[in-house]
């Protein structure tokens, strides 16, 4: 019961930072979206730096680590396609989550 909450209070946040954008998402928004009050992501999350935090760390490891297990056995056989197939599925996944993405990159431009 805990991980769901956990869970859907995360899909929540990236639902909001596809809507909002990254820099304006609240935890209002997000606890609304989850169907929570906003003590219940200080709960979970202690902060919502932190939520934000582990959105991202999951997000990364779903585009890229999970998505480079997919295609192990493709690796070892073909690999020029399995470079194609991974690239292809991050940059649709890119596209189809154009907030979270640019989320990724705020850092990297605007940040240190």
């Amino acid at each position: 019961m805990r991980d769901d909450i956990r869970m859907q209070i995360i899909t929540a946040a990236i639902e909001c930072i596809e809507e909002a954008g990254f820099n304006n998402v609240t935890v209002r928004m997000i606890a609304q979206k989850a169907g929570v009050n906003c003590a219940a992501i200080n709960y979970y999350f202690g902060s919502k730096d932190n939520l934000i935090k582990e959105v991202m760390d999951i997000t990364i490891e779903e585009a890229f680590i999970n998505n480079l297990n997919d295609y192990e056995d493709l690796w070892k056989r073909d690999p020029q396609k399995a470079l194609y197939c991974f690239l292809y599925d991050t940059f649709e996944g890119m596209i189809k989550f154009r907030g979270v993405t640019r989320a990724h990159f705020n850092e990297a431009f605007i940040g240190k």
